[in-house]
């Protein structure tokens, strides 16, 4: 993971983490706020130059939520963040199955934990 600043990883995390894992699936209010704090994490590693892996699994994520609400997000810009980052973990690999629909990413996520 990025070391750029544990403070933006661990809140960006949190936040997603916490829609949809309280034993039922996540509702639209849930999908609402997740894409609001996404979009303030987003900002935030904007205005400090934040590289990495953190903008690859902000944008996944926030891009899931547009995906829930049909809106249109830019797949471009996933393969930009995709080929700027050096170590894709797990969890971001399932987002990208998610996201992109393309099972390489799945393949890749299990072989990471095999």
């Amino acid at each position: 993971m990025d070391s750029g600043n544990p403070w933006t990883l661990s809140v960006t995390r949190s936040i997603w983490k916490s829609f949809g894992n309280q034993g039922k699936p996540p509702g639209k209010r849930d999908y609402e706020q997740a894409e609001e704090y996404l979009d303030k994490s987003l900002a935030i590693q904007k205005e400090i130059g934040h590289g990495g892996e953190m903008p690859l699994w902000t944008n996944t994520h926030l891009y899931l939520t547009y995906k829930h609400f049909g809106k249109d997000y830019d797949v471009n810009e996933i393969h930009t963040l995709i080929k700027e980052t050096e170590n894709i973990e797990f969890d971001i690999n399932l987002g990208l199955h998610e996201l992109l629909e393309d099972t390489s990413y799945l393949e890749t996520a299990y072989k990471s934990k095999t």
